[in-house]
């Protein structure tokens, strides 16, 4: 049995081999994000003086190579042509959630831990007849953000907790057209408000201040950015730390692009871009976080971002390091391709004590693995970060 605190203090044998992996470093419950932008312009919201380019570290993590890992579920629920997946991390973890969109018969899945035979009632009855596409969690206002793509291009705001239904729907908002396929995410922007970037298929990011949403109020549109060197958008991720957001060119194979919060780029040895062609070889799909904490339980700064290319054969996750973009090694999970949706969270589980990393395979069924097993199999560690 395993005893679950910010800490762990004792657990099964996987447990200790992952808190081995870690080397000391906190496992408190981390909120990971996703992202999506906006504010309408070339580059960046008008006003805004383009920022110098930052210097990358020298990396402290060593390039794994490829690896291959053992999915530890996989679940095939009620959704059709399956898409995006977020987590809410519950105050007891026993009560975590994961949330699956589902693009053809509009509705979002709902999984409760340990997800395996534990589907719960849909999240439906409230879209209209356009794909559910995008989704994205404000963990620490307990708000799940659910975006619908043309000709209803609204999103949803539904609050989260632990009691059947479990969800409450809150408000909607949205564009007149968000595109075919819009997706999101969330910012702890450093002027203390919660930005929610929502991609659309015309290349841009739009950006709304959430932080009335919990008071029941609408959220201020704050602006939209366009990624012109793209040659498509589909996901986004949100670096709360470096107050970064990045978006992966879907299908052009020239890698993932990083902006200011306010749509400049952000550059770091003179560039805002990292990873092409060199490391792509089909779409660049699903992206998440991977965040290194201190023994306090805060952010190093350290860790990796994570990118799905959505391959025909196995997908392959592509793991560069956060700090200096360098590109770090392969990760497949054995049966699954044609990713499209990511998901992470770091809370530790009673069957995970270093959280889950979570995966669509082929648009019908979700896969998820241990973080354990990636620090056991690929030697990697944020010891002393």
């Amino acid at each position: 049995m395993c005893v679950l605190v910010p800490v762990i203090i004792a657990c099964n044998d996987r447990a200790m081999q992952a808190r081995e992996a870690i080397d000391g470093s906190n496992l408190i419950s981390v909120a990971t994000a996703s992202a999506s932008s906006v504010a309408k312009g070339e580059a960046k919201v008008s006003g805004t003086p383009d920022r110098a380019s930052t210097p990358s570290p020298a990396s402290r993590f060593s390039p794994f190579g490829t690896v291959k890992l053992q999915p530890d579920f996989e679940l095939k629920g009620q959704g059709v042509n399956i898409d995006s997946i977020a987590f809410w991390e519950a105050p007891d973890p026993a009560d975590t959630l994961m949330f699956v969109t589902s693009k053809k018969n509009h509705l979002v899945e709902i999984w409760k831990y340990p997800f395996e035979n534990s589907e719960q009632s849909p999240i439906e009855g409230i879209f209209g007849a356009a794909s559910v596409n995008g989704i994205a969690m404000d963990q620490p206002r307990n708000l799940l953000y659910v975006s619908q793509a043309k000709d209803v291009s609204t999103i949803y705001a539904l609050s989260i907790s632990s009691t059947p239904p479990y969800w409450e729907l809150k408000l909607a908002f949205g564009e007149p057209d968000l595109g075919s396929e819009p997706n999101q995410a969330i910012l702890v922007h450093s002027k203390d408000e919660t930005w929610l970037y929502v991609s659309d298929s015309r290349k841009e990011v739009h950006i709304w201040n959430v932080e009335p949403v919990s008071l029941g109020a609408q959220p201020e549109f704050v602006g939209s950015f366009a990624a012109r060197a793209v040659s498509s958008i589909e996901t986004v991720l949100a670096d709360d730390y470096y107050q970064v957001v990045y978006v992966p060119d879907e299908n052009g194979r020239t890698g993932i692009y990083a902006f200011e919060p306010d749509g400049a780029p952000h550059q770091r040895n003179n560039t805002n871009r990292f990873g092409g062609e060199e490391v792509f070889q089909s779409d660049a799909e699903g992206i998440v976080l991977y965040t290194c904490r201190s023994a306090e339980g805060s952010d190093t700064g350290r860790g990796f971002i994570v990118v799905a290319d959505q391959r025909d054969e196995l997908t392959d996750l592509e793991f560069f390091d956060r700090r200096t973009w360098e590109h770090l090694g392969t990760v497949q999970i054995e049966g699954v391709w044609n990713t499209d949706g990511l998901a992470s969270t770091q809370q530790p589980l009673p069957d995970y004590p270093l959280g889950i990393l979570a995966a669509v395979h082929n648009d019908k069924t979700t896969v998820g693995v241990g973080w354990d097993k990636f620090f056991e199999t690929t030697g990697a560690s944020c010891a002393g970060y």
